[in-house]
């Protein structure tokens, strides 16, 4: 992984966005694939996102599931998200709080 930021820096020391960059390329690869239906309610994590802060813990509808994020509509407009920023809060699929069929939807 190291060796690919330096290659796409040029030879030179990358910046923190090359590398963040590689190592989420990295991780689309190897994740599990987007379990997410249309019209499920979750909530926004803003984690470790700048983009997200004071998004945290709004409530959102999944608009649309794409192969490892989901776009989402909350009451200021839609983003698209990765899934470690979203959690579950109605499965459509098993009508609980926690969906039976997806380890990565539980409620951390």
């Amino acid at each position: 992984m190291w060796q690919q930021a330096v290659q796409k820096a040029g030879g030179k020391v990358p910046t923190g966005k090359i590398v963040k960059d590689i190592v989420q390329r990295i991780m689309e690869r190897t994740q599990v694939p987007n379990t997410y239906q249309l019209g499920e309610v979750c909530q926004i994590l803003a984690k470790d996102n700048p983009e997200l802060r004071g998004k945290g813990g709004y409530w959102a509808i999944v608009a649309q599931v794409n192969n490892f994020s989901c776009t989402v509509r909350n009451w200021d407009g839609e983003l698209t998200l990765g899934l470690k920023y979203l959690y579950i809060q109605y499965c459509l699929h098993c009508g609980t709080a926690e969906c039976c069929s997806s380890p990565s939807k539980k409620i951390p």
